[in-house]
């Protein structure tokens, strides 16, 4: 039981920290948004803060890592808070009863699933395969060492001080969840595969709470934001990643579908606070995963449509639909910097930066992402909902000033996930079923909130709703 004080430190702190910037510079925002964001700001500001000492040259040590990020979250407290200008509150208007009730209902619901979750987390070791061969190994070893040492591939392996993986490429994948792991394991003071799983519990709790919030500051009522809320979180394979913590899928999807909530709130409200939020997750997405470089692209290129006059969103949709019809008629596009091609899509290669080339083939895999996506248990009737709604929401998003770029992340993500399974040597893994839905996993949550959007706008909902 000693190791309870100092894991409770390490669960508890970069959230507080987290939360304690976003009321003290977010104090309109939901609680439950506050919530969901906060986890994840602070997780990211210890990653950081991690990255930071070992560029300066610093070991790594539990406490004056918790003294600083002690101070950091009383920052805020020290600047004078200011009215923030904006839109004037609504007054929430009172729900019939049985309304509150189903509420409730639903929410004891999601209390229930959580708490198995929560069991399978501190009752199973570290399970699944591709965190113990990618990821675990790396966090052990930087908190046994008290530093970030270095993992090289197993062909140049030999120097002391270095380190390898039997997964060669994952030995440069980024170190957001290695690092998250090691702070657990240092807070207990020693390696426990049960507690370094617990950030995953409330990773995807704090997925759920963002979403509710976020759908409640669009506008949406309260019982309505549940059944959505409900929706997303009895996901089978949501549920999967939580309760099979290691991956950094679960961390990847949370951070796309909270940029995107970001986004989409920020067109509605232009709130300051959510275009910041969508600026702290494109950097969460770049430090978690390999694809994590395009999902922040897909993110950033949105904003930027949100940012520009309307002129320019067209004339940028236009560009793009001319690049694409180029690639069609001519073959292929280059894009050079100096003598370096660092874009290139053709007709037989595809190079992007960070993910390598790849050979150009068709596979017809839509079998697979019918069984995968529709006939199997991974995600109930999930699959069915958005293959059949999504293409009238990407019509109605385009269509709308509010919800163009929105739309546009929504539409990059699945054209993203198109050429890689169906052009690149990855249908393998939609053959087999290995990466297939862990890929599509990552843009699910953001896809089923602009569906939520769509659905809002479609029937109506309280104008301006705030806090109940």
């Amino acid at each position: 039981m000693s190791d309870i004080p100092g894991l409770l430190v390490a669960l508890v702190l970069p959230p507080l920290v987290g939360y304690a910037w976003l009321q003290r510079f977010w104090p309109e925002a939901h609680p439950a948004t506050r919530m969901g964001y906060g986890y994840l700001v602070g997780m990211l500001l210890m990653v950081l803060i991690f990255l930071a000492g070992h560029a300066l040259g610093w070991a790594f040590h539990f406490v004056p890592m918790v003294v600083f990020l002690a101070v950091i979250g009383l920052l805020p407290f020290l600047f004078e808070r200011r009215p923030v200008p904006g839109r004037p509150l609504a007054v929430p208007q009172r729900q019939p009863g049985w309304q509150v009730g189903l509420w409730w209902f639903f929410l004891l619901l999601l209390s229930l699933r959580a708490g198995g979750l929560l069991l399978e987390d501190v009752l199973r070791p570290l399970y699944p395969w591709d965190a113990w061969m990618n990821w675990a190994p790396r966090a052990k070893v930087w908190f046994e060492t008290a530093g970030l040492a270095p993992f090289v591939s197993p062909e140049d392996w030999g120097k002391a001080g270095e380190y390898t993986l039997g997964n060669p490429k994952a030995v440069s994948y980024p170190p957001l969840v290695p690092l998250v792991q090691a702070w657990i394991a240092a807070g207990i003071g020693t390696w426990r595969d049960n507690w370094i799983n617990l950030p995953w519990f409330f990773c995807g709790l704090a997925l759920l709470s963002a979403f509710y919030g976020q759908l409640r500051m669009a506008g949406m009522a309260a019982l309505p934001s549940m059944l959505f809320s409900y929706l997303l979180f009895s996901m089978p394979y949501l549920d999967t990643h939580i309760a099979l913590a290691g991956y950094a899928d679960l961390w990847m999807s949370t951070a796309v579908a909270l940029g995107l909530m970001a986004l989409a709130n920020w067109c509605l409200h232009r709130s300051r606070q959510q275009l910041f939020m969508v600026l702290f997750m494109v950097l969460f997405c770049l430090l978690t995963k390999a694809p994590g470089m395009v999902w922040a692209t897909v993110l950033a290129s949105g904003l930027l449509l949100a940012l520009a006059p309307v002129w320019l969103r067209w004339g940028l949709l236009i560009l793009f639909v001319a690049a694409m019809a180029a690639l069609w008629v001519r073959g292929g596009i280059v894009l050079n910097i100096g003598d370096s091609s660092v874009i290139e899509i053709s007709a037989d290669l595809i190079r992007l930066p960070g993910l390598g080339a790849f050979p150009v083939e068709y596979h017809p895999v839509g079998e697979y992402f019918v069984k995968n996506l529709l006939l199997w248990d991974n995600w109930h009737l999930m699959g069915w909902l958005l293959a059949a709604f999504m293409p009238f929401a990407l019509w109605q998003g385009f269509r709308s000033r509010h919800k163009m770029p929105v739309a546009w992340v929504i539409f990059l993500g699945m054209l993203f996930l198109f050429v890689v399974f169906f052009f690149t040597p990855h249908y393998q893994s939609a053959i087999d079923s290995t990466t297939l839905n862990r890929a599509v996993f990552h843009l699910v949550p953001a896809a089923v909130f602009y569906m939520a959007l769509v659905i809002k706008d479609m029937v109506g909902s309280e104008k301006g709703a705030q806090p109940e």
